[in-house]
C-alpha cells in the first residue's frame, strides 16, 4: 500500500533522532509507503541520509516561532490543507511542544514515539547514518587529542535543550575533575552549544565537532 505519511517534528536534534523510530516502523508496516518529515531548517541536518526518509519539508523557524501555539496553528492550517488536497493520507504529530503535552508520559523519548499508535516491533535505537567526511572528522579529533591513550572516553552531554535537566559546562567540568582525580586513565569530551574558555589535558571541548559527529 503506498500510504503517504507525514511525520511533524521541528526540532530539536535529541527529539528528532528519538522520533527517527517512528519512520523506522512505519517502512516495516508500509514498505512502499512514502515519508515526509517537517522539520526546521536548522535542525535539517540531523535527518541526512536517514534512509527511512524520501522526502524532508523544511520551514524557517527563525522567521515564526512555530513552537509557539500562535505559529503552530498557522502550520497547522496548511498542514491540514495539504492532507485535504490528498497530498498526505496520515499526518503524525510527535512534536510535543506547543499542544500535544496533555499526552505527555513520564519522558520525552517515550512520549514522542507514543506519536504512531501501531505496536513497535523494530529496534527503537535512533536512526544516524553518517557521512564519511564525517567519520573521517571524528577520526582526526580522536587522534588530535590521543583518546586512545585515555582507557574511558567520555562523552559528556552539559546543555541539554529539554530544561528537565541543571547540568551545566561548569558543573560538568567540576564533575570530570573530579572523576579524574579519582581515575587519571579517564577522559572527558564536553558537548554544548557554545565554545568553552577553559584548558586541561583530559577535559576536551568537543565543540569543534557537529552534533551528529
Amino acid at each position: 500500500m503506498n500510504k503517504k505519511f507525514l511525520i511533524v517534528q521541528l526540532g530539536k536534534y535529541g527529539d528528532c533522532l528519538y522520533a527517527t523510530s517512528i519512520v523506522k516502523q512505519i517502512k516495516c508496516d508500509f514498505p512502499t509507503s512514502h515519508i515526509t518529515w517537517l522539520i526546521c531548517s536548522n535542525f535539517k541536518s540531523i535527518l541526512d541520509e536517514n534512509p527511512f526518509i524520501d522526502n524532508v519539508w523544511e520551514v524557517d523557524c527563525k522567521a515564526l516561532d512555530y513552537f509557539a501555539l500562535n505559529g503552530w496553528l498557522k502550520l497547522q492550517e496548511e498542514i491540514n490543507s495539504k492532507k485535504e488536497s490528498g497530498i498526505y493520507d496520515e499526518i503524525i504529530y510527535s512534536q510535543i511542544p506547543p499542544l500535544n503535552w496533555p499526552r505527555f508520559r513520564r519522558t520525552i523519548r517515550e512520549t514522542t514515539i507514543s506519536a504512531y499508535s501501531e505496536k513497535y516491533t523494530v529496534d527503537l535505537s535512533p536512526v544516524l547514518k553518517l557521512k564519511e567526511s564525517e567519520v573521517t572528522r571524528v577520526k582526526d579529533f580522536s587522534e588530535k587529542y590521543q583518546l586512545n591513550k585515555f582507557k574511558q572516553v567520555v562523552l559528556f552531554e552539559c546543555a541539554p535543550g529539554s530544561y528537565q535537566s541543571q547540568v551545566n559546562p561548569d558543573y560538568a567540568i567540576s564533575i570530570a575533575k573530579k572523576v579524574i582525580e579519582f581515575n587519571p586513565e579517564v577522559c572527558f569530551i564536553l558537548s554544548s552549544n557554545t565554545k568553552l574558555k577553559f584548558n586541561h589535558p583530559q577535559i576536551l571541548d568537543g565543540f569543534e565537532l557537529t552534533y551528529r559527529e
